[in-house]
């Protein structure tokens, strides 16, 4: 009953990709496994609807998705044109990294 964390999954169009956005770990909880936890659960939905990867922008946490989930940087291109739009549009200096999961 208590909420330690959230994250989203937003899908593109066509279906083609999906983003693991909006990850958050209570810092009180951290380190227990929640974050793995709920990137799992999204790629769990992200495959349920028969998309055949995902990807996260990240400034911060690029160590925790490659070396515990598997990710793998890439060129911001190969993202959604309007999602790259978007990040370009921003001051954030994010890094994207994707994992196939079908």
């Amino acid at each position: 009953g208590n909420v330690v964390g959230c994250v989203a999954l937003h899908c593109s169009n066509d279906r083609r990709c999906a983003e693991i956005a909006c990850l958050y770990v209570k810092q009180s909880h951290g380190g227990q496994g929640y974050g793995q936890l709920l990137v799992e659960a999204a790629e769990q939905q992200a495959r349920e609807l028969g998309i055949p990867w995902v990807f996260a922008l990240s400034t911060r946490a690029i160590d925790f998705f490659v070396e515990q989930l598997d990710y793998h940087p890439c060129p911001i291109e190969v993202i959604p044109d309007s999602r790259q739009e978007r990040l370009r549009s921003t001051a954030r200096e994010s890094l994207v990294i994707r994992k196939t999961i079908t």
